[in-house]
């Protein structure tokens, strides 16, 4: 085999790893195993790399290309509609690179039935290359729709690593390097572009990882927590229960006596021991009862005029995680604002509804201090304050919600609107 067969068989391989990011951008379910996937996308590689040896017209390339694309939308659950759509628009990505790059590299197709008489080491790695580079792109564009943070570096690196390694191999290729050297230099360079971005992407997923272990832990100490709470419930029910018939005679002498303040305090009495101070929440949703109980049950031993307000069922279409999420950034954020609030002034509102498919989340909370402006949004997709916030933001564009801020005269005022009946309906 001559360089080009080496570097266009070598290139295949990396290209189909750069496919299956492609494709994952598509398709987020899939139909088969982790083996089945590799071993498809390993398939598509040896049969493009057969076509080297045959003189392949342009017309036959693209047809099988294609087919071989079709066919790998079948490990990805997806209706007829989206596969036809995306196939239409990888084909056109990447004919569109090929072409760009094939007359970049002086080759230009006349004829699509008469064999591709196509020689360029660095044309197909140039094309392997770029085609990385935009599925990179894509990838952090999806990203950032979904309430993502990328970093600034990573933006960078996608812009200077491929760049910086056509530049490496035009280079290579200018100083007459010899074929097998080219190569091998090709094949670093490839898998210098991959690895780094894989480890990035390993980086990345071990930090979301970090914050979703965090939000778990929040979430198991608010259901010890509850837990504690129905235990301490369950006890003063027994005890009120063992001495029933005790109450119940000290009840039927008052009424004897026609005593009805005596009565009347003695049933305030027993009210008050069947009432659980601990307990704000009773919606029967234990994920929403469990943090608002621990988070906000021991205010009510602070000097904080708390008003809370569930208008929601035990059934609402939502997963806990995601519950879980908005409410603890949203009360730690008013937690953390009122303890720089003076004694007196402090003061948290927070209304939960839900309604025809529409779950509405208001918190209002006491500060003081200057603001920025910049806070001052009205939309999911808009920079909002606090770090928890931002993980609030990813949730909201989840639901294809919306995230509503203002603060006027010390009191600052979140509402997230969620919309889950449509959510639950994808």
């Amino acid at each position: 085999m001559n360089a080009y067969t080496t570097a266009y068989i070598i290139n295949n391989f990396f290209y189909a790893y750069v496919l299956y990011r492609m494709f994952r951008i598509f398709y987020v379910e899939k139909k088969v195993g982790k083996p089945i996937e590799i071993a498809a996308y390993l398939f598509y590689a040896c049969i493009i790399s057969i076509t080297v040896f045959f003189n392949t017209p342009p017309i036959i390339y693209l047809s099988l290309s294609t087919t071989l694309y079709l066919l790998l939308t079948f490990l990805y659950a997806a209706s007829v509609k989206k596969r036809l759509a995306s196939i239409i628009l990888i084909c056109l990505i990447i004919n569109c690179i090929e072409l760009l790059v094939n007359y970049a590299t002086g080759y230009y197709v006349q004829d699509l039935d008469t064999a591709m008489q196509y020689n360029s080491v660095f044309g197909i790695t140039a094309i392997t290359i770029l085609t990385f580079f935009i599925v990179l792109l894509l990838e952090n564009f999806v990203n950032l729709k979904n309430g993502a943070k990328i970093a600034p570096s990573y933006w960078i690196s996608i812009i200077l690593i491929p760049l910086g390694s056509l530049t490496l191999i035009l280079n290579n290729l200018t100083g007459h390097t010899k074929p097998n050297q080219v190569i091998i230099d090709s094949i670093i360079i490839l898998g210098i572009n991959i690895l780094w971005f894989y480890t990035y992407d390993q980086i990345s997923r071990l930090a979301r990882l970090e914050i979703e272990n965090y939000m778990m832990l929040q979430q198991n100490r608010s259901y010890k927590q509850q837990l504690l709470i129905m235990k301490d419930s369950e006890e003063a029910t027994c005890a009120l229960r063992h001495d029933l018939k005790n109450h119940l005679t000290a009840l039927d002498a008052l009424a004897d006596e026609r005593n009805k303040e005596g009565l009347s305090q003695y049933a305030q009495s027993l009210t008050q021991q069947l009432q659980d101070n601990q307990s704000i929440s009773n919606t029967g949703l234990l994920a929403l009862d469990s943090l608002i109980n621990y988070k906000l049950g021991p205010l009510g031993e602070e000097d904080i005029r708390i008003t809370y307000q569930p208008h929601i069922s035990s059934d609402i279409p939502i997963h806990d995680f995601d519950l879980i999420i908005i409410l603890g950034n949203l009360i730690d954020n008013a937690l953390e604002a009122l303890e720089k609030v003076p004694c007196g002034q402090k003061e948290l509102s927070l209304l939960i509804s839900y309604d025809k498919g529409r779950l509405v989340i208001q918190l209002k909370n006491s500060y003081i201090g200057k603001l920025e402006k910049s806070l001052n949004t009205t939309k999911a997709d808009k920079e909002c304050h606090g770090i928890g916030l931002k993980n609030v933001r990813s949730v909201v564009r989840k639901y294809k919600g919306t995230l509503d801020i203002s603060f006027d005269k010390g009191i600052f005022n979140v509402e997230v609107i969620l919309y889950l009946l449509s959510q639950k309906s994808q």
